[in-house]
């Protein structure tokens, strides 16, 4: 794997005081473990700038009645199984990531790009030759955001555990999508180190938060793995059902250099009904191969190639040519 000469030459220092931090962390009472833990992520978050990969982010959708009936309509999944094919890439802000969603089985066109070149992001439809720009990530596309668009722009991202980076902009620490570093997320005064646990062997950091909403999330971080995020849970209740969203890493790649990166990710929703019946209502696997971390990558490679015979709308007004207005 290629690596950037900064990052080969200090190989031996972050490696190194990852184990300084563990060492601490054996001493430390409850807030200084705590600093010492984010010292490492933010260490770790410095690490990759640039990556490119495939990735394949397989869906299950339970159509069980009861489940069905208790959820809103327009949250009811169309499809029992899905899968999406993303061909990626991203070099400090910039990405692009084109990806095709497919039933089990069968191939469908519905190929959808979506980038940001530091400047201007835009989004293009090929199958009803839609295209769109904006001079701002997250801004309206024809009446959606574009985090929330049927391509999910920084979806690989956080499954990466890279979201901070993805239009991180350095006035306020944060992408444009609101995504701040992990590091910056469990300093927040309401997260609190609770202890230690053990996962598949590895000994993690759980920090928990919790609001007057009943809203609870907590995060298992693996110092020993240079911060690596190894589960994350989220639980709320809402109209007597409780949901929780349980992201676990179950395979990991070494790239040396201090970087661990997750290769197959796994996340399920768990819901309980009003009537005491548990259901898993969604099971994601995400997994990237191959995967290459920071390799050089031409800036050009995140410009939009504006298609001749597409009309492109700039901004938040217009819609796609192919509603015939």
């Amino acid at each position: 794997m290629r690596k950037s000469k900064v990052l080969a030459a200090s190989a031996g220092v972050a490696l190194a005081l990852t184990a300084v931090g563990i060492a601490k962390l054996c001493v430390a009472d409850a807030a200084e473990q705590k600093q010492v833990v984010l010292e490492i992520l933010e260490r770790r978050e410095k690490l990759v700038r640039s990556a490119v990969g495939n990735a394949s982010i397989e869906s299950w959708y339970s159509l069980d009645a009861d489940l069905l009936a208790a959820m809103d309509e327009d949250a009811r999944p169309r499809d029992e199984h899905r899968i999406r094919k993303v061909d990626w890439k991203f070099k400090d802000n910039m990405y692009r990531e084109e990806s095709v969603w497919a039933l089990a089985g069968s191939p469908d066109d519905s190929k959808i790009i979506v980038g940001y070149d530091g400047n201007e992001a835009y989004l293009y439809r090929p199958s009803d030759k839609f295209a769109s720009t904006l001079d701002k990530l997250g801004e309206a596309v024809s009446g959606m955001k574009l985090e929330t668009s049927p391509m999910g722009a920084t979806e690989v991202a956080r499954w990466l555990q890279l979201e901070h980076m993805y239009g991180r902009s350095s006035a306020n620490e944060q992408g444009s999508f609101g995504e701040k570093p992990l590091s910056k997320v469990l300093a927040a005064a309401d997260v609190s180190l609770i202890g230690e646990d053990e996962i598949d062997g590895v000994t993690c950091s759980h920090f928990k938060s919790t609001s007057d909403t009943g809203f609870e999330e907590s995060w298992w971080v693996a110092p020993s793995l240079n911060g690596l995020l190894i589960k994350n849970t989220k639980y709320w209740a809402r109209n007597g059902t409780e949901t929780t969203w349980t992201t676990r890493v179950t395979k990991t790649r070494d790239f040396g250099s201090g970087i661990i990166m997750p290769t197959t990710v796994e996340k399920t929703a768990s819901v309980k009904l009003s009537s005491g019946k548990m259901v898993t209502a969604v099971r994601k696997v995400f997994t990237v191969e191959p995967l290459d971390v920071n390799p050089t990558i031409d800036g050009q490679a995140f410009k939009f190639d504006r298609p001749s015979d597409v009309e492109v709308v700039d901004g938040q007004q217009g819609v796609s040519p192919s509603d015939g207005q």
